[in-house]
């Protein structure tokens, strides 16, 4: 009996032990850290069919502007809080990002995301980190030669973009892919008279006579990482790292690197 009590008073010293480190723990951590998902781990949704912000090279290695960008960014943010973060990033498809975020299985999604007011109250947005414009690409044999042309004919864009919105203002007929490099691949067999890109990726596809990009732009938007709508002080501090790393020569020559302004 005394064993088994000895036994017990052993093991609550030590939950006790446990409790009052993890309390302590919490209890180092900033505010905003509080609101991450994992501890050391920024993780981050990223739909990797979308270059030049993001791709798998030849040896399956994610690479891309939005990849070192973020990841910069998270070395920036280590820079200016004393925290020790690293990044990890979630491959998954464009359109399940948002949900991902919204139930915790990510912290951020990072890839091509533009402003959109139906995003309002699902997610934040960050400040920008990128200027870009949408816009539409045709066959060079096209009798498609101005946005005017666009009406009513068979535009693809990806699933749940604000390509796939604008896309909508012209025609009826929108086919909504959720892989870019599938859509393309169907573009170019002739499967529709026009797709809808953001601008650097539709540059990544031209070639001149399959792929031709119309001189007008559809619209101009800006580029953002989001996060959870609760997560605002984290987003802040994202914010602010996101402008530090801009003002770097690092960010100009990055935007150089992968052709991306």
């Amino acid at each position: 009996m005394k064993k088994l009590l000895t036994v017990l008073l052993v093991l609550t010293c030590i939950l006790s032990l446990c409790g009052c480190s993890k309390a302590n723990d919490d209890a180092n951590l900033q505010d905003w850290e509080k609101q991450l998902g994992q501890k050391g781990i920024i993780s981050v949704g990223i739909s990797p069919d979308y270059p030049p912000f993001e791709s798998y090279d030849s040896s399956n290695n994610l690479i891309g502007f939005d990849v070192e960008l973020f990841t910069n960014v998270i070395a920036e943010l280590n820079k200016l809080n004393g925290t020790n973060y690293e990044v990890e990033f979630v491959p998954m498809e464009f359109d399940t990002i948002i949900s991902a975020i919204q139930t915790g299985q990510v912290d951020y999604g990072c890839s091509g995301f533009t402003f959109d007011e139906d995003r309002v109250g699902s997610v934040l947005f960050s400040d920008k980190y990128l200027a870009s414009s949408i816009v539409a690409v045709v066959a060079g044999n096209s009798d498609i030669k101005s946005l005017d042309d666009l009406t009513g004919k068979t535009i693809a864009a990806q699933t749940g973009t604000t390509c796939a919105d604008a896309a909508a203002t012209f025609t009826e007929n929108v086919e909504l892919i959720k892989d870019v490099n599938v859509m393309m691949e169907a573009f170019k067999a002739g499967a529709y008279d026009a797709v809808l890109l953001d601008e650097p990726v539709a540059k990544n596809y031209e070639d001149g006579s399959s792929v031709v990009i119309l001189a007008d732009k559809v619209e101009d938007n800006d580029t953002y990482v989001i996060c959870a709508i609760d997560n605002d002080l984290l987003n802040t501090k994202i914010s602010e790292a996101i402008n530090s790393y801009m003002q770097t020569e690092e960010y100009n020559s990055l935007v150089e690197k992968w052709g991306v302004k």
